[in-house]
């Protein structure tokens, strides 16, 4: 077996089982396709239980009371009544792209969802009216995060206990968990943005031009065209991804015509089918939208030659390409048009330092008051960017000796260095914006900084060197989180509490 060093925390030299032939990157966390499923199968789960048990969690963490409050939780006013004009065929507008409320509505199509509920106002009960099997898709997303953050920890070259422990903080998150469990589409925003990732780093680990390199190449463009069909601001995700295909490019195989066909393949499936996808879902959003609705006022009369029973002033019906064109053109000068103060607003500056939370939803019965508030783990999140500052004194510190590096210590510093990019590529832009923000908008650059705490983390337990000091380590950060985890779950489950001790909670 070795030492513990070795069998808790592989190095790219002593991976279980190596890249195959021709590929490049850090290590994989699989057997190879060589062995047979039975063995594969064995192998995952008796040397993954743990992984196996982090993912069981995820999903209980995300279902569990998905049914209560049975009221409008905060967004669910918008996201819920877009979701059901797809029954009505009315023509809405949002800012946002079409492909998470597309989904909302396919679960409710699926549940047996029926037409007629208003989505008029917070706290409005549900009744009879379906509404679990919306709720499920986020909850579906939020849990699938979790493994995702595991294999892009191992992805980036970190040992086991550096991805475990990221996968915890993914896991255990009260706002992740709030932002999971009703009718909103960041968590599929952040999940299609870290498997955009996940996939990349995992085919650059394939022979390029294979088979499997083509196929993990292919999902890696779906996945970025979902990222930005979801939200604009998954666009800082879609640049990060090609960032790391400059730099594959840059710094890839040696050989003209294997530049050439990468290039061609990057173009192809990086840059043309995320395009595709993002035009062809904005023509079913029409497709589903053939009748006049509330989002008329917002088009041009045009526009609204294309619509049922709208007026019609307009000279001549616009092809769906000047309908695309039109539509994002007018979603964004109302992004940029908002100007309205909101209660929970927060300055960009302050969402690595202080996570001021947002109430979702409310309910005082008698002295006991109920609540939704979305709340990250403050000392987590201190922890979190304290890991990033310590891998950036270990940047600094080590640049300076370049030369004198092995292989392994300049690519974990050329790994931080590219999250690095990531986070402030997903946070800066947000400083120039007038309109008003929240602390939700910084879940990418978190994820992200998640990630390279994790490196940190990881470089710490090369230093250490003990398997026995590793398991205490990440044993007491684990319970950290679980303490908060659990102090702070009546707001994420909207469990009720007297009056006084639910406000000193927040």
């Amino acid at each position: 077996m070795g030492s513990g060093m070795e069998t808790t925390h592989p190095t790219v030299h002593e991976a279980p089982y190596p890249p195959e032939e021709g590929a490049t990157g850090p290590l994989q966390d699989t057997p190879t396709p060589s062995l047979p499923w039975r063995q594969r199968a064995l192998y995952l789960l008796r040397d993954h239980w743990l992984l196996w048990l982090i993912i069981l969690l995820a999903f209980l963490t995300r279902f569990w009371r998905l049914w209560e409050p049975d009221q409008i939780v905060f967004d669910e006013l918008h996201f819920g009544g877009f979701a059901s004009r797809y029954f009505t065929g009315e023509y809405f507008f949002d800012i946002h792209p079409p492909l998470g409320k597309m989904l909302i509505a396919l679960a409710a199509w699926i549940g047996g969802f029926e037409p007629g509920f208003a989505f008029e106002n917070i706290g409005d009960p549900y009744g009879d009216t379906v509404y679990l099997p919306m709720r499920a898709v986020p909850a579906l997303f939020g849990a699938l995060m979790v493994p995702v953050a595991y294999v892009l920890v191992r992805q980036l070259g970190a040992g086991r206990p550096a991805a475990y422990l990221a996968s915890a903080v993914i896991l255990l998150d009260g706002a992740l968990l709030v932002e999971s469990r009703f009718i909103l589409i960041d968590s599929m925003l952040l999940f299609s943005g870290m498997l955009s990732l996940a996939l990349f780093l995992a085919m650059r680990r394939k022979p390029l031009g294979s088979w499997r390199w083509m196929g993990l190449l292919l999902l890696t463009g779906i996945a970025l065209g979902a990222t930005v069909s979801l939200k604009w601001t998954g666009l800082g995700m879609f640049g990060l991804v090609g960032l790391a295909a400059l730099a594959d490019l840059a710094l890839g195989l040696p050989g003209f015509r294997k530049l050439i066909f990468r290039l061609l393949a990057y173009a192809l499936f990086l840059l043309l089918l995320p395009g595709i996808i993002y035009f062809y879902l904005w023509v079913l959003h029409f497709e589903l939208l053939p009748k006049s609705g509330p989002g008329d006022a917002f088009m041009t009369p045009e526009f609204r030659l294309s619509l049922e029973g709208a007026s019609h002033q307009g000279e001549r019906e616009l092809n769906d390409v000047e309908k695309v064109w039109e539509l994002n053109r007018t979603m964004y000068t109302a992004n940029s048009g908002i100007r309205a103060d909101h209660p929970w607003q927060t300055p960009w500056w302050s969402w690595p330092f202080r996570p001021r939370g947002l109430s979702f939803w409310q309910e005082t019965v008698d002295d006991t008051t109920s609540r939704i508030y979305l709340l990250g783990m403050p000392y987590v999140w201190w922890m979190v960017i304290l890991g990033v500052l310590a891998f950036l004194c270990m940047m600094a510190r080590r640049i300076w000796g370049w030369r004198r590096l092995d292989d392994d210590s300049r690519r974990i510093l050329l790994v931080g260095a590219f999250l690095l990019v990531g986070i402030l590529a997903n946070w800066l832009p947000f400083a120039p914006i007038e309109r008003p923000v929240f602390v939700y908008h910084y879940f990418l650059p978190f994820i992200l900084s998640v990630l390279l705490a994790a490196l940190a983390f990881d470089r710490v337990l090369v230093c250490v060197g003990s398997a026995r000091r590793t398991r205490v380590v990440s044993a007491a950060g684990v319970t950290l989180m679980v303490l908060g985890f659990l102090l702070l779950s009546p707001l994420a489950y909207g469990y009720g509490l007297p009056s006084g001790l639910s406000g000193l909670i927040v």
